[in-house]
């Protein structure tokens, strides 16, 4: 009974025992683990100035990375904007000069008639028969028909004027004419021909116009 009773009691200090040990682990565990969310905490704690003016940095990185892309592509843009303006203004200047050289291409050949003409016309005289007269008035008649095909080849048109009613946007008045045989503002002659280009008047006739 005394070796039972003795059994009993180691038992029972073994059981204190271990129930002491158990619960020291338990604490130490429970302060490891406080430890570690108290690291963890640390780290994403906003009163962390560290964490916090580390956050700041990479934010303020990735604002410089972002503006320094929009300056870029801003800069990319300007750049192909000038290219097509260069472009731009390069072909329209080549399509000038074509036109411009073909509308010329033209008059020169009316320039070379004119000289043609000029010169049948330098070798008359008093001698010259009536034929060779009429050949050189039907050159200088066909030449002037041919610059009248190239204005209109060009949409210029002579603005109407002989016998029209007055009007300033169209006609320049030098003189008038107080005979009372024609409407007052009636075109009674032209001096110098008007031209226009559709609605845009190039020269306005210069007219003389009744009282």
């Amino acid at each position: 009974m005394k070796y039972n009773g003795g059994f009993m009691k180691k038992k029972k200090d073994f059981d204190e025992t271990n129930k002491e040990d158990l619960e020291k682990n338990l604490e130490q565990k429970d302060q490891e683990n406080e430890k570690v969310e108290s690291e963890k905490d640390s780290e994403i704690n906003p009163e962390n100035p560290d964490s916090t003016e580390s956050a700041e940095a990479d934010k303020v990185k990735e604002l410089e990375a972002e503006i320094a892309s929009l300056k870029d592509s801003r800069l990319r843009v300007m750049a192909e904007y000038d290219n097509f303006k260069r472009r731009s203004q390069k072909e329209m200047t080549r399509i000038y000069q074509d036109a411009s050289s073909d509308v010329n291409s033209k008059w020169l050949d009316i320039v070379d008639n004119l000289d043609r003409a000029s010169e049948a016309v330098s070798q008359l005289d008093e001698n010259s028969d009536l034929d060779t007269i009429n050949e050189a008035l039907s050159g200088l008649k066909q030449i002037a028909k041919q610059a009248d095909k190239v204005l209109q080849d060009q949409g210029i048109e002579e603005i109407p004027a002989l016998n029209e009613k007055f009007d300033p946007n169209l006609h320049a008045a030098v003189l008038q004419n107080s005979s009372g045989e024609h409407e007052s503002g009636t075109i009674t002659q032209v001096f110098v021909k008007g031209y226009k280009n559709k609605d845009r008047v190039i020269r306005h006739s210069v007219v003389e116009v009744a009282e």
